[in-house]
């Protein structure tokens, strides 16, 4: 419960600053996500972004429209479609990256180097335990 309030304020606080420069919290998953794996595949990012694929396939239109990512077939498989940023996807992830490093630093204020490597190692046992990625 309080992991799970503590990230809805936290997501709402981007939201209103993605919302200043034009991009959903929908988008910023999209582009943080190709930011941080360069190439990716659709299945790839609904399952990190839980974001149905339906709605996702709906969203990446609007973004390719937008010049901020780029579909081609998946080198591996030409059945499935690879995603990257494009070079004004990556501005914009530029752009927006200080504002979200910015919140994270707020909501992390006060903790110790030695707290903050202990939460990581906390939550991350806890994203095993459920077999996430």
């Amino acid at each position: 419960y309080l992991l799970n309030r503590i990230v809805n304020r936290l997501n709402r606080l981007l939201v209103e600053q993605l919302k200043a420069q034009g991009m959903t919290f929908r988008d910023w998953r999209v582009l943080a996500f190709l930011a941080a794996t360069e190439r990716r595949t659709i299945v790839e990012l609904a399952e990190y972004s839980v974001i149905p694929h339906s709605t996702l396939s709906r969203l990446l239109d609007r973004m390719e429209r937008n010049g901020l990512v780029r579909r081609t077939s998946a080198p591996h498989d030409l059945r499935a479609v690879a995603l990257t940023l494009t070079a004004t996807g990556r501005r914009r992830y530029e752009r927006i990256l200080p504002m979200a490093l910015a919140l994270n630093g707020e909501l992390m204020r006060g903790f110790t180097a030695e707290e903050r490597r202990t939460l990581a190692a906390l939550l991350g046992r806890m994203r095993d335990n459920l077999g996430l990625d």
